[in-house]
């Protein structure tokens, strides 16, 4: 995190978090930002990414050979996600990526970041591609069901459809999935500050629970060091989420990517789960169905948040057969504690697979 940047959200009242620096716990007030969360206007930090800046005359092939979408799509107006595989097609990193000026901004965990930039870096070879941090850039989101109506007194233009991107002076403002309407906006640190006092009259400030909330609901995946290398894309609907393309060349992993598609036997789907009480999952925790943990695990846990109504809410990878099944579902450490099961909101169709 820019110093500049958390002065200033610490002058606006963020309060970071014990184990994480970069992290903003909440402005003050966690009781009322987690009750906005359902409904209200919100924005919120989101500097537990980083941004990887991509440029040179032979980025975009190089980055077609890299990644599973199509790098030939992304304009100035458009964003994609695109994941990051190992050579057995197991994800390794997941990127939003869009475009500014002459380079593309890949946006991923921070975790991440070191592990991923050295190993693409080795790729580079003798191509005519620059791959470095980018640290002079701030992002942030904002959402709500009426967030578009106070963006639009700050911008005079905003992207209209998921995945589209419009460039406002030094800002590029990103629209994303969301059971709400959801923004991410990329700008230098003055244009950012700016932004965000302007957004403050109408849209509170939340902490990072709530930007992780956000996500769940909206079923986006979100891979740290312990849940890398477990999953194929499709496991975690990457291709709901249109962050695959069938038809672009090689990349690593592509033929099981490929396979898993062409062929139509997956078993495992990507779902939010849900479970009463405080008692939180971390990421790599299993799930288990009927009564005994010592079988088999049906599900593991890829990321939770607290929900404003005292339950915790998560996005689990899990077998389509457990998960359409009539066994009761529980997470390992929580036995007693039944788990719901509920496909995220763009939906898909099921398959089960014995």
């Amino acid at each position: 995190m820019i110093n500049e940047w958390k002065d200033f959200l610490t002058d606006a009242g963020a309060e970071f978090a014990a184990d994480t620096a970069n992290r903003v716990a909440h402005f003050g007030n966690p009781q009322r930002e987690s009750q906005l969360v359902l409904n209200g206007s919100a924005i919120y930090d989101l500097s537990e990414y980083s941004l990887i800046r991509a440029s040179g005359e032979e980025v975009v092939d190089f980055l077609q050979g890299q990644l599973s979408n199509d790098f030939a799509q992304i304009n100035a107006n458009s964003s994609q996600l695109s994941s990051y595989c190992s050579p057995k097609g197991r994800v390794l990193a997941l990127f939003r990526v869009c475009q500014r000026d002459d380079a593309y901004f890949l946006r991923i965990n921070s975790e991440l970041l070191d592990n991923t930039l050295n190993r693409l870096k080795m790729f580079v070879m003798r191509a005519k591609v620059e791959l470095e941090v980018e640290d002079q850039l701030i992002l942030f989101g904002a959402s709500g069901p009426e967030i578009e109506q106070h963006l639009q007194q700050v911008f005079e233009q905003l992207p209209t459809n998921k995945n589209e991107a419009v460039q406002e002076n030094n800002t590029t403002i990103i629209k994303t999935n969301g059971i709400h309407p959801r923004f991410e906006i990329l700008a230098p640190l003055e244009e950012a500050k700016s932004t965000w006092q302007k957004l403050n009259v109408h849209a509170a400030p939340v902490g990072f629970n709530a930007s992780q909330l956000f996500k769940i609901q909206s079923g986006i995946p979100e891979f740290s060091p312990v849940t890398i290398e477990t999953q194929v894309p499709q496991m975690v609907n990457l291709e709901q989420l249109n962050a695959i393309n069938f038809d672009k060349g090689c990349y690593p992993g592509q033929e099981i990517v490929a396979r898993t598609h062409y062929l139509g036997k997956q078993k495992k789907r990507m779902y939010i789960v849900d479970w009463n009480g405080e008692e939180r999952a971390e990421g790599g925790t299993s799930l288990y169905a009927g009564e005994d943990k010592n079988g088999e695990p049906v599900g593991t846990i890829l990321y939770d948040a607290e929900h404003p109504d005292g339950r915790i809410v998560a996005l689990a990878v899990m077998r389509i057969a457990a998960a359409e099944g009539s066994e009761r579902i529980f997470v390992e450490h929580n036995p007693s504690k039944d788990v719901s099961v509920t496909a995220p909101p763009y939906g898909f169709e099921l398959t089960t697979e014995d």
